[in-house]
């Protein structure tokens, strides 16, 4: 081969490995950058969605959550104050029955008792009355339906009949009657015989009696239990005292002491 052919040659080949070498660094250059452009944004994907995610589902559970928590304490709010009123519901009802309670009673003021001694009977006042006695300062009736009591006698239930002639054989005796107040008169319901006398008045000394005691226009005799002495005649004393069973024998004094002024 002469010397131009071999130049020729020469010059092909170079231009051949040229050729390589710049196709092999156009092929390196895009695979490099498509690569790292696919990492970069795989990386920031891999960071931005989480993130972004975090935040969406944390704000909305935060939101719901407090929107929940907000309507439950409300909730619990509203129940708390209704169960508050509904107790100053009950309180008000509470005092309005109390003041009804309170009226009740008040209705009730003809209702009366008077306990003491017995001066004697007295004409009917009423049309229903078939006694009529004066106890201490109060007039008692006695009705048909007056259940009598004779507490000294073991409670033996009386008639009207035989309280009358009790009454008019022993004045002085000591009841007690219950019943209900109208036009100053007590009208009885029920009518006892008491089985203790009390007594104030000014001492006597009748014949056949420890001692009497005056009271009003009546005159009382009475034994002396044991223990006691008779007190002075004129003194004026509170006697306390047993009633017996038979009423023809005289009361029986437990305590004698001076009268307060």
């Amino acid at each position: 081969m002469n010397r131009t052919t071999l130049r020729v040659l020469g010059v092909l080949a170079f231009a051949f490995l040229v050729g390589l070498l710049a196709a092999g660094c156009q092929d390196d250059g895009p695979s490099l950058t498509g690569a790292s452009s696919v990492i970069e944004s795989a990386s920031q994907l891999s960071t931005t969605s989480p993130s972004q995610s975090n935040s969406g589902e944390g704000s909305g559970e935060d939101g719901e959550d407090g929107d929940d928590d907000s309507e439950d304490d409300t909730s619990d709010d509203d129940s708390d104050d209704a169960s508050e009123d509904d107790e100053s519901d009950d309180d008000a009802d509470d005092d309005s029955d109390d003041e009804s309670a309170d009226d009740e009673s008040a209705d009730d003021d003809g209702d009366s008792d008077v306990r003491g001694l017995v001066f004697g009977t007295e004409a009917c006042p009423v049309l229903n009355c078939v006694l009529a006695l004066r106890i201490k300062d109060t007039l008692v009736v006695v009705t048909d339906e007056t259940e009598i009591v004779n507490e000294p006698a073991g409670e033996t239930p009386l008639t009207a009949a035989e309280l009358a002639a009790l009454a008019s054989a022993h004045p002085g005796l000591p009841m007690r009657a219950e019943g209900s107040s109208e036009g100053g008169v007590l009208v009885a319901q029920r009518l006892r015989i008491d089985d203790e006398i009390r007594a104030t008045g000014q001492v006597t000394a009748p014949p056949g009696c420890g001692f009497g005691l005056a009271v009003q226009f009546l005159e009382l005799c009475f034994d002396l239990s044991p223990g006691l002495t008779a007190p002075v005649v004129g003194s004026t004393v509170r006697v306390e005292g047993s009633v017996p069973s038979d009423f023809t024998l005289p009361f029986v004094a437990t305590r004698i002491e001076p009268a307060e002024d």
